[in-house]
């Protein structure tokens, strides 16, 4: 009796891989099928007389991922943006006044923006365009001395060089905005 037990349990647990192995099989010529299926073109691609509005909708949606905007926020983003050229064909805007004119956009999305979302934009926005936060922005010297102790020698002196141009650079900055006029150095 034993032992016809144990030749079903055998056989059971036998049929049981073979399942498995089926199974697996499946799922591998699943994987590769729906892998190697076309995807289409881009939305961009399949409509670019709308290039205005896909943009604006992506670059909305990035910022209600970035800053946890509620629906009708990134709706409104989306909004301001596609009213603005999305992200202006041909590198900047017609009237040629760039900067002016996303300084208006970024004070309508501000508008958007709860104070907690506006701080977390500028910090955002600090990281791109170096200020503090950005890159070199909060370098102390006990920054700047800790990282040193990390690095080779090659690269204790490239470091050393550009962190000298970066500070002829801020100081440079800092006269010209107490109005003084400083020639840039030659490189």
């Amino acid at each position: 009796m034993a032992l016809m037990t144990r030749k079903r349990v055998k056989y059971a647990l036998a049929g049981l891989g073979v399942v498995y192995a089926v199974l697996f099989a499946t799922y591998l010529v699943y994987a590769a099928v729906t892998r190697l299926s076309p995807q289409g073109p881009s939305e961009l691609e399949a409509h670019p007389e709308r290039q205005d509005e896909i943009l604006a909708r992506q670059r909305a949606e990035d910022l209600k991922a970035r800053l946890s905007l509620s629906d009708e926020q990134s709706q409104r983003i989306a909004d301001i943006l596609a009213a603005q050229g999305g992200g202006f064909p041909g590198g900047g805007p017609p009237d040629g006044n760039f900067r002016g004119r996303w300084q208006g956009v970024r004070d309508q999305i501000a508008q958007v923006l709860t104070p907690e979302q506006q701080a977390q934009a500028q910090q955002m926005m600090g990281q791109f365009r170096g200020g503090p936060g950005g890159p070199m922005g909060r370098m102390t010297p006990e920054r700047a001395e800790s990282l040193k102790q990390k690095m080779t020698p090659e690269q204790k002196a490239r470091f050393e060089q550009q962190f000298d141009r970066w500070q002829q650079r801020m100081q440079q900055r800092q006269g010209r905005r107490q109005g003084g006029r400083q020639p840039r150095p030659q490189q």
